[in-house]
């Protein structure tokens, strides 16, 4: 079973009149046509049912505080009132989930497994640097473009002026060169 198209028009014609007049009865009916459709879209986002009605509702509520700030020129109702649903959800997210409160480790703990995991990691990160600096020039920029300043292989056989099968193959000779390096060396890990 699909869900009947959304009325633009009158959804439209009903955050004018909101945003205007405050007319209630067109917020009833904005409701009536938008609370089943903002409900499923919180849903899809993985939220529990009661919560994505509460969400449903501060979107409501939203949408009758700002409906005067509403301009159609600037892009399409729905994406307004989906931009709103995507704020209220990760405003709810960020209410109800706070940061956790940062946790310190005492200097007398340093034995503690997760020191011993750093130490392995920085051992291994010095180890690829050692091995990336093995590779030809050519190839070393491209893996500390690609890792480490993550760019694309679009952007960078635009910087670099090279076609971007050039840049893959590159790409594709260097990691098998650091898999070589890396192999020789198995306690610093794979790349």
């Amino acid at each position: 079973m699909t869900a009947a198209p959304l009325d633009i028009d009158r959804i439209m014609s009903c955050i004018a009149a909101i945003g205007q007049n405050r007319d209630r009865a067109a917020f009833a009916e904005l409701f009536q046509i938008l609370s089943g459709p903002i409900t499923t879209h919180v849903l899809r986002m993985q939220f529990p049912r009661e919560q994505a009605e509460d969400i449903m509702q501060d979107v409501m509520l939203r949408i009758w505080q700002r409906a005067s700030t509403y301009n159609p020129a600037q892009g399409h109702a729905l994406g307004w009132i989906f931009r709103i649903t995507r704020n209220a959800c990760i405003d709810h997210v960020r209410k109800t989930n706070p940061y956790p409160e940062p946790t310190f480790q005492h200097p007398d703990d340093l034995s503690h497994p997760a020191t011993d995991q750093l130490i392995d990691h920085k051992r291994q990160i010095k180890t690829m640097q050692t091995a990336i600096d093995t590779l030809p020039p050519e190839q070393a920029a491209l893996i500390r473009m690609a890792y480490f300043h993550t760019m694309t292989h679009k952007d960078m056989a635009k910087k670099l002026n090279l076609p971007l099968g050039t840049v893959k193959s590159r790409l594709r000779l260097a990691i098998t060169h650091l898999r070589q390096q890396m192999a020789a060396n198995p306690k610093a890990g794979k790349p």
